[in-house]
Protein backbone atom coordinates (compact mmCIF):
# COMPACT_ATOMS: atom_id res chain seq x y z
CA UNK A 1 0.00 0.00 0.00
CA UNK A 2 2.72 2.50 0.99
CA UNK A 3 4.25 1.50 -2.74
CA UNK A 4 1.12 2.10 -4.20
CA UNK A 5 0.65 5.54 -2.86
CA UNK A 6 4.20 6.62 -3.18
CA UNK A 7 3.78 5.68 -7.22
CA UNK A 8 0.61 7.33 -7.26
CA UNK A 9 2.23 10.38 -6.38
CA UNK A 10 5.10 10.48 -8.46
CA UNK A 11 2.59 9.67 -11.31
CA UNK A 12 0.22 12.41 -10.62
CA UNK A 13 2.90 14.86 -10.45
CA UNK A 14 4.79 13.96 -13.78
CA UNK A 15 1.27 13.88 -14.91
CA UNK A 16 0.48 17.31 -13.91
CA UNK A 17 3.95 18.96 -15.28
CA UNK A 18 2.96 17.18 -18.98
CA UNK A 19 -0.89 19.01 -18.66
CA UNK A 20 0.59 22.62 -17.65
CA UNK A 21 3.56 22.84 -20.40
CA UNK A 22 0.70 21.46 -22.58
CA UNK A 23 -1.80 23.95 -21.56
CA UNK A 24 1.33 26.57 -21.72
CA UNK A 25 2.41 26.23 -24.84
CA UNK A 26 -0.88 26.34 -26.45
CA UNK A 27 -1.95 29.62 -24.91
CA UNK A 28 1.89 31.17 -26.55
CA UNK A 29 1.01 29.92 -29.74
CA UNK A 30 -1.66 32.39 -30.70
CA UNK A 31 -1.99 30.92 -34.09
CA UNK A 32 -2.85 27.29 -33.04
CA UNK A 33 -6.79 27.47 -33.58
CA UNK A 34 -7.53 23.63 -33.94
CA UNK A 35 -6.52 23.45 -30.31
CA UNK A 36 -6.95 26.86 -29.08
CA UNK A 37 -9.86 27.12 -25.95
CA UNK A 38 -10.11 30.28 -24.19
CA UNK A 39 -10.92 29.39 -20.64
CA UNK A 40 -7.79 26.41 -21.06
CA UNK A 41 -5.02 28.96 -19.95
CA UNK A 42 -7.38 29.48 -16.54
CA UNK A 43 -6.96 25.75 -15.50
CA UNK A 44 -3.53 26.61 -14.50
CA UNK A 45 -4.60 28.07 -11.71
CA UNK A 46 -5.88 24.87 -9.83
CA UNK A 47 -4.29 22.98 -11.94
CA UNK A 48 -0.73 24.02 -10.56
CA UNK A 49 -2.35 24.35 -6.59
CA UNK A 50 -3.32 20.91 -6.44
CA UNK A 51 0.15 19.87 -8.37
CA UNK A 52 2.26 21.69 -5.87
CA UNK A 53 0.41 20.42 -2.98
CA UNK A 54 0.96 16.86 -3.72
CA UNK A 55 4.51 17.89 -5.06
CA UNK A 56 5.08 19.12 -1.38
CA UNK A 57 3.42 16.06 0.67
CA UNK A 58 5.05 13.94 -1.59
CA UNK A 59 8.69 15.84 -0.86
CA UNK A 60 7.79 15.72 3.22
CA UNK A 61 6.66 11.86 3.79
CA UNK A 62 9.10 10.59 1.07
CA UNK A 63 12.30 13.17 0.95
CA UNK A 64 15.08 12.70 3.80
CA UNK A 65 14.11 15.17 6.86
CA UNK A 66 11.87 16.90 4.82
CA UNK A 67 9.07 16.56 7.74
CA UNK A 68 9.06 20.24 8.93
CA UNK A 69 6.85 22.72 10.36
CA UNK A 70 7.45 24.85 7.53
CA UNK A 71 6.40 22.04 5.14
CA UNK A 72 3.66 21.19 6.89
CA UNK A 73 2.34 24.63 6.67
CA UNK A 74 3.65 25.13 3.01
CA UNK A 75 1.03 22.02 2.04
CA UNK A 76 -1.36 23.29 4.61
CA UNK A 77 -1.72 26.65 3.08
CA UNK A 78 -1.22 25.29 -0.84
CA UNK A 79 -4.23 22.81 0.31
CA UNK A 80 -6.79 25.82 1.76
CA UNK A 81 -6.20 27.57 -1.47
CA UNK A 82 -7.77 25.44 -3.29
CA UNK A 83 -11.56 25.97 -2.96
CA UNK A 84 -10.63 29.81 -4.39
CA UNK A 85 -8.99 28.48 -6.92
CA UNK A 86 -11.79 27.02 -7.85
CA UNK A 87 -13.79 29.96 -7.24
CA UNK A 88 -11.72 31.79 -9.69
CA UNK A 89 -11.68 29.37 -12.39
CA UNK A 90 -15.96 28.86 -12.84
CA UNK A 91 -16.45 32.92 -12.17
CA UNK A 92 -13.92 33.30 -15.22
CA UNK A 93 -15.66 31.40 -17.28
CA UNK A 94 -19.04 33.08 -15.97
CA UNK A 95 -17.09 36.25 -17.80
CA UNK A 96 -15.81 34.04 -20.92
CA UNK A 97 -19.41 33.62 -21.79
CA UNK A 98 -20.52 36.95 -21.14
CA UNK A 99 -22.89 36.37 -18.17
CA UNK A 100 -23.07 38.74 -15.71
CA UNK A 101 -24.65 37.18 -11.77
CA UNK A 102 -24.76 39.46 -9.13
CA UNK A 103 -23.57 36.76 -7.20
CA UNK A 104 -20.17 37.27 -8.57
CA UNK A 105 -19.75 40.46 -7.17
CA UNK A 106 -19.45 38.92 -3.86
CA UNK A 107 -16.36 36.89 -5.55
CA UNK A 108 -13.39 39.15 -5.03
CA UNK A 109 -14.27 39.40 -1.71
CA UNK A 110 -14.85 35.87 -0.89
CA UNK A 111 -11.35 35.19 -2.67
CA UNK A 112 -9.64 37.86 0.10
CA UNK A 113 -11.25 36.37 2.91
CA UNK A 114 -10.00 33.06 2.00
CA UNK A 115 -6.27 34.15 1.36
CA UNK A 116 -6.58 36.39 4.83
CA UNK A 117 -8.16 33.31 6.41
CA UNK A 118 -5.14 31.08 5.33
CA UNK A 119 -1.93 33.74 6.43
CA UNK A 120 -3.63 33.53 9.54
CA UNK A 121 -3.55 29.86 9.48
CA UNK A 122 -0.15 30.01 9.00
CA UNK A 123 0.43 33.14 11.47
CA UNK A 124 -1.52 31.12 14.87
CA UNK A 125 0.74 27.84 13.68
CA UNK A 126 3.60 29.72 14.36
CA UNK A 127 2.46 31.82 17.21
CA UNK A 128 0.27 29.42 19.23
CA UNK A 129 1.65 25.71 17.61
CA UNK A 130 0.67 23.38 14.89
CA UNK A 131 -3.19 22.46 15.08
CA UNK A 132 -4.27 26.26 15.78
CA UNK A 133 -7.29 27.81 13.34
CA UNK A 134 -7.12 24.26 11.59
CA UNK A 135 -10.82 23.09 11.35
CA UNK A 136 -12.01 26.63 10.90
CA UNK A 137 -10.02 27.52 8.21
CA UNK A 138 -10.75 23.91 6.49
CA UNK A 139 -14.11 24.85 7.08
CA UNK A 140 -13.69 27.91 5.21
CA UNK A 141 -12.23 26.45 2.08
CA UNK A 142 -14.78 24.24 1.99
CA UNK A 143 -17.55 26.82 1.95
CA UNK A 144 -16.01 28.61 -1.32
CA UNK A 145 -15.28 25.42 -2.75
CA UNK A 146 -18.81 24.96 -2.43
CA UNK A 147 -19.43 28.12 -3.82
CA UNK A 148 -17.53 27.63 -6.59
CA UNK A 149 -19.37 23.44 -6.89
CA UNK A 150 -22.42 25.61 -6.78
CA UNK A 151 -21.11 28.28 -10.01
CA UNK A 152 -20.17 25.27 -12.18
CA UNK A 153 -23.86 23.62 -11.19
CA UNK A 154 -25.22 26.95 -12.59
CA UNK A 155 -23.29 26.92 -15.82
CA UNK A 156 -23.92 23.91 -16.38
CA UNK A 157 -27.87 23.83 -16.16
CA UNK A 158 -28.96 27.47 -17.42
CA UNK A 159 -25.99 28.40 -20.11
CA UNK A 160 -25.02 26.19 -22.84
CA UNK A 161 -21.15 25.51 -21.55
CA UNK A 162 -19.42 24.63 -25.24
CA UNK A 163 -16.09 25.09 -24.22
CA UNK A 164 -14.80 22.10 -23.20
CA UNK A 165 -12.67 23.79 -20.78
CA UNK A 166 -15.96 24.58 -18.66
CA UNK A 167 -17.44 21.02 -19.23
CA UNK A 168 -13.99 19.30 -17.91
CA UNK A 169 -14.26 22.11 -15.45
CA UNK A 170 -18.00 21.71 -14.41
CA UNK A 171 -17.23 17.89 -13.76
CA UNK A 172 -14.01 18.71 -11.79
CA UNK A 173 -15.99 21.29 -9.43
CA UNK A 174 -19.38 18.76 -8.88
CA UNK A 175 -16.47 16.30 -8.12
CA UNK A 176 -14.49 17.92 -5.23
CA UNK A 177 -17.95 19.24 -3.54
CA UNK A 178 -18.31 15.62 -3.15
CA UNK A 179 -14.77 14.33 -2.36
CA UNK A 180 -13.32 17.07 -0.28
CA UNK A 181 -15.86 17.38 2.80
CA UNK A 182 -15.51 13.15 2.52
CA UNK A 183 -11.71 13.45 3.19
CA UNK A 184 -11.59 16.24 5.43
CA UNK A 185 -13.90 15.10 7.51
CA UNK A 186 -12.45 11.82 7.49
CA UNK A 187 -9.02 13.67 8.19
CA UNK A 188 -11.01 14.83 11.84
CA UNK A 189 -12.63 12.27 12.63
CA UNK A 190 -8.97 9.96 12.31
CA UNK A 191 -9.67 7.46 9.63
CA UNK A 192 -6.01 5.76 8.28
CA UNK A 193 -5.86 3.50 5.66
CA UNK A 194 -4.20 0.02 6.73
CA UNK A 195 -0.74 -0.84 5.40
CA UNK A 196 0.50 2.49 5.82
CA UNK A 197 2.98 3.91 8.35
CA UNK A 198 3.46 6.87 10.32
CA UNK A 199 -0.08 7.14 11.11
CA UNK A 200 -1.01 9.13 7.89
CA UNK A 201 -4.23 11.30 7.76
CA UNK A 202 -6.81 9.47 4.73
CA UNK A 203 -5.88 12.82 2.88
CA UNK A 204 -2.63 12.13 2.30
CA UNK A 205 -3.29 8.79 0.71
CA UNK A 206 -6.13 9.95 -1.57
CA UNK A 207 -4.69 13.16 -2.71
CA UNK A 208 -2.68 11.80 -5.22
CA UNK A 209 -5.88 9.65 -6.63
CA UNK A 210 -7.91 13.06 -6.61
CA UNK A 211 -5.50 14.48 -9.03
CA UNK A 212 -5.19 11.64 -11.33
CA UNK A 213 -8.76 11.29 -11.72
CA UNK A 214 -8.73 15.01 -12.11
CA UNK A 215 -6.58 15.05 -15.13
CA UNK A 216 -8.27 11.76 -16.62
CA UNK A 217 -11.28 14.37 -16.76
CA UNK A 218 -9.49 17.40 -18.24
CA UNK A 219 -7.76 15.18 -20.56
CA UNK A 220 -10.26 15.54 -23.69
CA UNK A 221 -10.08 19.35 -23.09
CA UNK A 222 -6.00 19.46 -23.42
CA UNK A 223 -4.07 20.41 -26.57
CA UNK A 224 -3.18 17.52 -28.37
CA UNK A 225 -2.62 19.51 -32.39
CA UNK A 226 1.10 19.54 -32.90
CA UNK A 227 2.77 22.76 -34.68
CA UNK A 228 3.77 20.30 -37.87
CA UNK A 229 0.12 18.81 -37.77
CA UNK A 230 -1.48 22.59 -37.88
CA UNK A 231 0.39 23.87 -40.73
CA UNK A 232 -0.55 20.81 -42.51
CA UNK A 233 -3.65 20.79 -41.96
CA UNK A 234 -3.62 25.04 -43.31
CA UNK A 235 -2.30 23.89 -46.50
CA UNK A 236 -4.41 21.63 -46.95
CA UNK A 237 -7.60 21.73 -49.59
CA UNK A 238 -10.50 23.11 -47.68
CA UNK A 239 -13.17 20.90 -46.97
CA UNK A 240 -16.13 20.20 -44.75
CA UNK A 241 -16.53 17.75 -42.29
CA UNK A 242 -18.35 15.49 -44.66
CA UNK A 243 -15.32 15.94 -47.39
CA UNK A 244 -17.00 18.26 -49.72
CA UNK A 245 -15.75 21.22 -50.77
CA UNK A 246 -17.02 24.49 -48.01
CA UNK A 247 -19.18 26.61 -49.46
CA UNK A 248 -18.78 30.41 -48.30
CA UNK A 249 -20.85 32.24 -45.75
CA UNK A 250 -23.10 34.78 -46.43
CA UNK A 251 -21.90 38.19 -44.52
CA UNK A 252 -24.83 37.51 -41.83
CA UNK A 253 -23.48 34.07 -41.07
CA UNK A 254 -20.38 35.31 -40.49
CA UNK A 255 -21.69 37.52 -38.16
CA UNK A 256 -23.75 35.19 -36.15
CA UNK A 257 -21.49 32.23 -36.07
CA UNK A 258 -18.97 34.91 -34.78
CA UNK A 259 -21.17 36.04 -31.96
CA UNK A 260 -21.99 32.41 -31.08
CA UNK A 261 -18.05 31.44 -31.06
CA UNK A 262 -18.22 34.86 -28.88
CA UNK A 263 -20.36 32.43 -25.96
CA UNK A 264 -23.69 34.41 -27.38
CA UNK A 265 -27.20 33.14 -26.87
CA UNK A 266 -29.51 33.17 -29.92
CA UNK A 267 -31.35 36.00 -28.21
CA UNK A 268 -28.68 37.87 -27.62
CA UNK A 269 -27.57 37.21 -31.20
CA UNK A 270 -30.86 38.00 -32.58
CA UNK A 271 -30.68 41.57 -30.30
CA UNK A 272 -27.34 42.73 -31.41
CA UNK A 273 -28.18 41.79 -34.44
CA UNK A 274 -31.87 43.61 -34.94
CA UNK A 275 -32.92 40.55 -36.29
CA UNK A 276 -35.74 37.96 -35.26
CA UNK A 277 -34.62 34.47 -33.45
CA UNK A 278 -36.04 32.18 -36.22
CA UNK A 279 -34.00 34.20 -38.42
CA UNK A 280 -30.83 33.58 -36.54
CA UNK A 281 -31.81 29.98 -36.54
CA UNK A 282 -31.84 29.83 -39.81
CA UNK A 283 -28.57 31.75 -40.30
CA UNK A 284 -27.24 28.95 -37.89
CA UNK A 285 -28.47 25.97 -39.92
CA UNK A 286 -27.07 27.36 -43.37
CA UNK A 287 -23.98 28.41 -41.61
CA UNK A 288 -23.50 24.25 -40.22
CA UNK A 289 -24.73 22.91 -43.29
CA UNK A 290 -21.71 24.65 -45.31
CA UNK A 291 -18.78 24.51 -42.56
CA UNK A 292 -20.23 20.60 -42.12
CA UNK A 293 -20.48 21.22 -38.29
CA UNK A 294 -22.85 19.01 -36.18
CA UNK A 295 -23.58 22.11 -33.38
CA UNK A 296 -21.58 24.91 -31.34
CA UNK A 297 -19.46 23.10 -29.60
CA UNK A 298 -18.13 21.36 -32.50
CA UNK A 299 -17.58 24.96 -34.27
CA UNK A 300 -15.64 25.92 -31.52
CA UNK A 301 -13.45 23.33 -30.80
CA UNK A 302 -12.64 23.22 -34.86
CA UNK A 303 -12.37 27.10 -34.73
CA UNK A 304 -13.28 26.91 -38.33
CA UNK A 305 -13.70 31.24 -38.66
CA UNK A 306 -10.53 32.96 -39.71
Amino acid sequence: METAVYLASLAAVLWTASSVSRIASSNVNKTDNHSADRGLPFMLVPLGLVGLVILLEHARLYGPSMDTLGMRLAVGFTRRCMGGAWLFFCTAHYRLYSLVEPRHRLTPWLLWLSLAANLAYVALNLVMGPGAWDTASMGLMMAVAFYAGADAIFLAIRHDAFLASSKAGIRIAMMTMVVYPVVVISDLAGVRFPGLSHGRPMWSQTNPLYLLVLLAMLEPALPKTSRTDIQASDNAPTESANGQPKLSLSQREHQVLRLIVEGKRYKEIAAALDISMPTVKSHVSSAYRKLGVKGRADLYRRSLLQ
